[in-house]
């Protein structure tokens, strides 16, 4: 018992998130947690009730800290034209991941989670729900303001522009562990400003 106030409960999420970064969420087990923070099993039972509380909890850290500093990206782009904000947008994902590569590839894994046939604590609940709430919150002025004359396809290319664009560049770099290189930024550049001139001549028509 006494071991336990030597650690945080922050020591044993980016144990967790070492370990699913490495070997995928299958290979994560309270083993490996403690192993990687120098902590004994029980001290690990002692903040996190199970492994699929603390393999969730490692996931929403990650994506907490993702929209966090997405936020953070677009609002200081808030005075500039749409696009810029957008080329920023899109631009966050390349340079997040180089700040937190480790965070970054448990974000890639995501898909490759299972479902939890058990309910997670309330917090958790709140908390997943709260990044929902606040990924909508971010969107849905950019969406408004993307968006002219209700043309649904105009919001599908947003999503990616901003989302679906970013994580196909830089995915195959995460997966081999690697931060993206310099030229992922020039090619979601480029692809921008090509949408931006294309959807620019469609309006002058």
């Amino acid at each position: 018992m006494g071991r336990s106030a030597h650690f945080t409960d922050q020591h044993f999420i980016a144990a967790a998130q070492a370990v699913i970064a490495e070997e995928g969420p299958g290979g994560l087990t309270i083993q490996k947690i403690a192993a990687r923070a120098g902590a004994t099993t029980g001290s690990v039972y002692h903040r996190f009730d199970s492994l699929d509380v603390i393999a969730a909890t490692a996931r929403l850290e990650a994506a907490e800290s993702f929209q966090r500093d997405f936020a953070e990206t677009l609002r200081a782009q808030a005075h500039q034209n749409l696009y810029a904000v957008v080329e920023a947008g899109a631009l966050h994902t390349p340079a997040w991941s180089r700040r937190h590569l480790v965070r970054a590839r448990v974000l890639l894994r995501q898909e490759a989670f299972e479902p939890d046939p058990a309910p997670l604590p309330e917090d958790l609940r709140r908390r997943a729900q709260k990044l929902e709430r606040g990924l909508r919150a971010l969107f849905l002025p950019l969406a408004q303001n993307f968006e002219r004359g209700g043309r649904g396809e105009r919001l599908q290319l947003l999503q990616f522009l901003l989302a679906d664009m970013p994580l196909a560049a830089v995915k195959p770099h995460l997966k081999n562990g690697q931060k993206p290189p310099a030229f992922v930024d020039a090619v979601i550049r480029k692809s921008v400003q090509a949408f931006e001139k294309e959807l620019l001549r469609e309006s002058r028509k």
